[in-house]
């Protein structure tokens, strides 16, 4: 299970680490976590997720991709 960042930071960084840890739940490891987030999605402009997710509506949109990756749902 992934857990937000206790300490306050800055919006983006937050939304950033949260994303980053729901990949690394999803994905099974950090090395496999930052590898999919560096990567281009197509469903994500040809964008890194990590990228994407330094706004609030693309960290809905990576975590939106990740929870169907978690229940084999299509993405």
């Amino acid at each position: 299970m992934y857990i937000r960042n206790p300490i306050p930071s800055d919006p983006q960084s937050e939304r950033q680490a949260t994303v980053a840890a729901l990949a690394e739940h999803v994905l099974g490891s950090a090395e496999e976590a930052r590898e999919w987030l560096g990567q281009r999605h197509p469903l994500l402009d040809n964008l890194p997720p990590i990228e994407v997710a330094a706004t609030d509506f693309g960290a809905r949109q990576v975590e939106r991709i990740l929870h169907n990756i978690e229940y084999g749902l299509p993405v």
